[in-house]
Parts: C-alpha cells; sequence; structure tokens
C-alpha cells in the first residue's frame, strides 16, 4: 500500500492498495486492488504520482507489470487508465501496464 500525504500537515490525499499477482503461466504482476484520490486534489496528479510510485515499486521487485480489472460502467476509470499509459485487452476491459526491468543476473 503507497499513500499520498500533504507536505504541510500529512493528511492522506490518495492511496493505491495492491498486492502480487501470480500467475500460472505468466510473469508476476501487481494487482491493483484499490485506488483512491481525495475529491479534494482530483485533477492534480496525485493518481498518475501514485501509479508511478507503484510502478517504481513492481520494477524493484522485478514485477514484470500492473493489473488493473476494471467495471465497464468505470469510464473516467477507463479514460485515466489510458490517459497514464496502461493498455487495455478486450477480455472484460482488463488494464495493463507492462514494465521494463534490467534482467541481468545479481551478484
Amino acid at each position: 500500500m503507497l499513500a499520498a500525504t500533504s507536505t504541510d500537515d500529512r493528511q492522506v490525499l490518495g492511496y493505491v492498495h495492491a498486492e502480487v499477482y501470480l500467475e500460472t503461466y505468466g510473469p508476476a504482476l501487481f494487482n491493483i486492488l484499490a485506488l483512491a484520490v481525495s475529491t479534494t486534489v482530483q485533477h492534480r496528479g496525485v493518481g498518475r504520482a501514485l501509479m508511478t510510485a507503484l510502478a517504481q515499486q513492481a520494477r524493484l521487485y522485478h514485477v514484470a507489470g500492473i493489473r488493473l480489472n476494471s467495471g465497464i460502467e468505470r469510464q473516467g476509470a477507463h479514460q485515466f487508465y489510458q490517459q497514464i499509459g496502461y493498455t487495455a485487452t478486450k477480455l472484460q476491459k482488463r488494464f495493463f501496464l507492462d514494465l521494463e526491468f534490467d534482467q541481468s543476473p545479481t551478484e
């Protein structure tokens, strides 16, 4: 879970809650369970910053991507995901962000 807080009074402005999603025949992904941003700071980049921070964590832990399930009725969420670079599959409108990271062996 990652949270965005205000710099002055440390109030939570938004959060993203994710878990590792293990696929049988594919790489591990982060599965988004919740993404929320306070209405007082919406449309100011908080959601984008949270998703960027999650992508950084995915690279750190060598998770291959981020997976978002989104219901077809969530048009605003769909537009947001597409705007920040996620691609949608036709199967239940699932969004994915494929991450690249250095896969060279570590010592």
